[in-house]
């Protein structure tokens, strides 16, 4: 039997409805596998983001410091739209750095409230460490402020092989909170100040003498410093409308510090051997003291924290 007498029989008779059904919902699948429509969501798909912008308007700013947006400033819409997008699609340090703020969010607010400070600033360290407390970074800048250590030994924290306090999150934010306020008082502008804490001031006051300008947004900086305040505007306008780009599920609830109490300790010479003696693990007493760098203490009188009973 030739071939076309073979199909004939074979799609002939009384299931050949059903089967015309089957190979058309067979072409269907195959066809779908290479057709995305446009609106499929897709972290590559950037269209329906365009402009970010205008989504924003012009009331962007840091500190009630006005972003300039229009005339000779117009790339800076571009410069707000990157790290906006950078941030938006790392949606997973986004949403860990959210779980996190409630750790640090009452006393940082209150220590700025104190001092006169924007609360701002706030987004100061989501920016730096995604609130971390243990990220060090490659020009050796730790803690949730990166602090560097000669700002930090400046400020009171003590920073040697056996004791960082930059680690502490608590006491790093006193120290940060004087040095802001003691860069306010050299630059009288909060943008200024944002970018001379990435900086360095004297680094800022170069550029600025070398460049005769006085404005943020008329330097010519260094990448990172070029893009850090945008970068905490990004943090700002995202915290803010947070509900807007993610779905509340995926945020989910917020962490929280458990309860502890603080021991009092002279001096120690292994810490391993003293938790297994005191019935302390050698782990919490690592993610609770994170400011401990070796295994044992100098003499001194120290507070450390541990789990309570």
């Amino acid at each position: 039997m030739s071939f076309i007498g073979k199909f004939k029989k074979y799609y002939s008779g009384k299931n050949m409805i059903i089967r015309y059904i089957l190979i058309l919902f067979i072409l269907l699948i195959i066809i779908l596998q290479f057709i995305r429509p446009r609106w499929v969501a897709s972290p590559t798909n950037l269209i329906w983001w365009a402009p970010v912008y205008n989504q924003v308007s012009s009331d962007l700013n840091f500190a009630w410091e006005s972003v300039p947006m229009v005339w000779k400033y117009i790339f800076n819409q571009e410069r707000f739209d990157r790290e906006f997008l950078l941030t938006k699609l790392n949606d997973a340090q986004f949403v860990l750095t959210y779980k996190r703020i409630w750790l640090y969010w009452d006393y940082i607010s209150s220590k700025l409230k104190k001092s006169d400070i924007p609360q701002d600033f706030q987004y100061l360290p989501m920016i730096e460490s995604y609130l971390k407390e243990t990220v060090v970074s490659s020009a050796w800048a730790a803690g949730i402020r990166q602090l560097m250590p000669w700002t930090a030994s400046k400020y009171g924290l003590v920073v040697n092989e056996f004791i960082d306090q930059r680690y502490d999150p608590f006491l790093s934010t006193d120290a940060t909170v004087l040095y802001l306020k003691d860069l306010y008082s050299i630059f009288n502008n909060r943008t200024l100040v944002l970018a001379a804490y990435n900086r360095w001031e004297y680094g800022l006051l170069s550029d600025m003498q070398n460049q005769s300008q006085s404005w943020y947004y008329d330097l010519y900086l260094n990448n990172e410093t070029y893009r850090f305040v945008f970068r905490a505007l990004a943090m700002k306008y995202l915290m803010e409308n947070k509900y807007s780009y993610f779905d509340s599920a995926l945020l989910g609830g917020q962490y929280s510090f458990p309860t502890t109490k603080t021991i009092s300790v002279w001096a120690i010479e292994d810490f391993k051997i003293r938790c297994k003696d005191n019935w302390y693990s050698y782990l919490e007493i690592k993610q609770l003291n994170p400011w401990i760098r070796k295994n044992s203490l100098p003499q001194w009188n120290r507070k450390i924290k541990v789990f309570k009973n």
